[in-house]
Order: structure tokens, then C-alpha cells, then sequence
């Protein structure tokens, strides 16, 4: 079962009273992170969230669960973005629907918001 103690990266500190091994709990986390939401690789370092599976979810750009950025605000503003799509082609409505960056269960906590 995930912790939330499990799922926090390296920088955010954890409660004083619990004993950890920051390199254990931080692999425990990536391994975690793999199996139970896993992200879908679109392009080098960009990726979308599997969960929840809904239309909008936002790019990430990973690096090794460390200097992770939310790239952009759903796969339809990447692609126009990424692929220099004319403007108009990708309706605006598909462009508009997005899950913000903090609903996005277990990677909300790895990335700069």
C-alpha cells in the first residue's frame, strides 16, 4: 500500500520522530511511482499522468523525478506547441478541458507548480 511518507520527494521534509534512509525511501517511491501511476512518455522527457483518467491531464517534463516541470496545460497545448500546429486547427474547446496540476494523484508532490 502507498504512504503518503513514501510518496514525498527528498526535499520536503519528513515528520522528526520517524527514523528513514532518504535513499531507500526516495527509491521506494520512484518504484512505487512506476507500478501504481505510471506516466505515458510522449516525447524525450515529456510525459502525461495515467491517472486520473480523465481528458486534460497536464505534461510533465520528467527528469529523473528530480527538476520536473508542468510543461504544459493538457496534451492538445502541447501538441499545437510541440508540432507547430496552425492556430485553429485543434478546437479550443479540446485545448480548454484540464485537470489542474495538483489534482494529479502521487506526481503533485514531484514537480515544481
Amino acid at each position: 500500500q502507498i504512504q503518503k511518507l513514501h510518496c514525498i520527494p527528498w526535499r520536503v521534509r519528513y515528520s522528526k520522530d520517524r527514523q528513514w534512509d532518504e535513499n531507500e525511501s526516495l527509491d521506494k517511491a520512484q518504484d512505487l511511482a512506476r507500478r501504481v501511476y505510471p506516466l505515458i512518455p510522449l516525447c524525450q522527457h515529456r510525459c502525461i499522468p495515467s491517472v486520473p483518467h480523465e481528458c486534460g491531464l497536464p505534461i510533465l517534463s520528467m527528469h529523473g523525478c528530480y527538476d520536473n516541470l508542468c510543461h504544459s496545460r493538457n496534451f492538445w497545448t502541447w501538441l499545437e506547441e510541440a508540432a507547430k500546429i496552425p492556430a485553429g486547427v485543434i478546437p479550443q474547446s479540446w485545448k480548454d478541458k484540464t485537470v489542474p496540476v495538483y489534482e494529479v494523484p502521487f506526481w503533485q508532490h514531484w514537480y515544481d507548480i
